[in-house]
C-alpha cells in the first residue's frame, strides 16, 4: 500500500496510518470547474495564484482582485469552484480531505508544479488541507479569516441563509432577472454585503425542465455543514507545512484571535498573522485596498 501511495501521489511525509488513507484510492475526487485569468501582465515563470471561495459562493467571488494581482505581482490567477458549488459536480459527500484531493487533482491536470494558494473561510480550510497533504504543490499559502485552532463558525446564521435559499419563492414563469431580484430581497437581511449576496444570487440557473435551482448544492451542504465544514479536520493534526504562510484576518472578526497564533504555528511554523483594522469576516470586501496591498506585498516577497 505504501508503495502504491508514493507512486500515485508523490507524497513523502507519511506519519501515521491515518495519513496513508488520504493518499489512497478511498478518497473519491471530482473534476473541479475553474477559470484561468491571463493578461499581458503575467510572468509565466511565476507560480500562479489559485483561489478558493467560501461556502455558498463560487470562484467568481475573487474576480475583483484579479486585475490588481496580475498587474502588481505578475501572477496568473485561477479561480476554482469547490465541489457542490458553482459549476463543479454535486456530491453527497463534502469533506476537507476530499476537497484537498479535488484541488490536488486539478493542479496536476493543469500541470502546475507549484502554486500560491489563497482561500477564504471554507476555502481557507481547503487550502490549509491542501498544503498539509500535498506540500510539494504549494509555493506559499494565504488563509483569509479562519483558523485551524478553534470552531467559531456562526452556525445559526449559516443555516438561516441556506434554509432561506431553499425556500425562496421562485416560479418558472419568472425571468432570470426577476428570480434574482426575489432571491436578493429574501437574502438581504441575512447577507447585507452586496458583493457576497450578488455572487450568491448569480448561482441561480434554469434546469432542463425550466425550473430555477441553485448551483450551491443545498441538500448536501445543509446535511454536512455542521459535521464536516464548520471545523478544521482533526485527522490532520500532527502534519506541518513549512512554506511561507500568511493569515489575513479582520480585526473585528471573531473567527481568528491573537491567541490562536501558537496553535496555528503547530501546523504552519512560518505563519504570520495580520489583522486589518475595521474589517470583519469579509475582510477582502470590507477593506479591499488594505487587503490587496497586504496580499500583493506577501506574493512579491515570497
Amino acid at each position: 500500500m505504501l508503495k502504491n501511495c508514493f507512486k500515485l501521489h508523490n507524497c513523502y511525509k507519511l506519519q501515521s496510518p491515518i495519513y496513508v488513507k488520504f493518499y489512497s484510492n478511498n478518497v473519491e475526487t471530482v473534476d473541479l470547474a475553474y477559470k484561468i485569468h491571463d493578461s499581458h501582465y503575467v510572468d509565466p515563470s511565476k507560480p500562479p495564484l489559485v483561489t478558493f471561495h467560501s461556502v455558498l459562493g463560487s470562484g467568481s467571488l475573487w474576480d475583483g482582485l484579479v486585475k490588481d494581482v496580475q498587474k502588481e505581482t505578475g501572477r496568473r490567477v485561477i479561480n476554482v469552484d469547490a465541489r457542490c458549488h458553482g459549476n463543479s459536480p454535486r456530491t453527497e459527500s463534502v469533506t476537507y480531505i476530499e476537497m484537498a484531493n479535488d484541488s490536488m487533482k486539478l493542479l496536476r491536470k493543469l500541470k502546475i508544479l507549484k502554486s500560491s494558494v489563497i482561500g477564504h473561510s471554507m476555502g481557507g480550510f481547503t487550502v490549509m488541507g491542501l498544503s498539509l497533504l500535498f506540500p510539494e504543490l504549494v509555493s506559499s499559502l494565504i488563509v483569509v479569516d479562519v483558523s485551524p485552532v478553534k470552531i467559531r463558525v456562526p452556525l445559526p446564521l449559516i443555516f438561516s441563509v441556506m434554509n432561506c435559499m431553499s425556500s425562496v419563492p421562485l416560479k418558472s414563469s419568472m425571468t432570470m432577472s426577476e428570480a434574482r431580484k426575489v432571491a436578493d430581497d429574501s437574502l438581504k437581511i441575512l447577507i447585507p454585503n452586496d458583493n457576497v449576496r450578488n455572487d450568491c444570487t448569480s448561482t441561480l440557473y434554469r434546469t432542463n425542465t425550466g425550473e430555477f435551482a441553485w448551483k450551491s448544492h443545498l441538500p448536501t451542504l445543509i446535511n454536512k455543514f455542521e459535521s464536516e465544514l464548520a471545523h478544521f479536520p482533526r485527522d490532520l493534526k500532527g502534519l506541518q507545512y513549512f512554506g511561507p504562510t500568511l493569515f489575513i484576518c479582520g480585526a473585528s472578526s471573531q473567527f481568528v484571535e491573537k491567541d490562536d497564533l501558537p496553535g496555528i504555528k503547530e501546523y504552519f511554523p512560518q505563519a504570520e498573522v495580520i489583522f486589518i483594522e475595521g474589517a470583519n469576516h469579509l475582510v477582502q470586501f470590507e477593506k479591499p485596498k488594505e487587503f490587496r496591498e497586504t496580499l500583493c506585498k506577501f506574493l512579491n516577497e515570497k
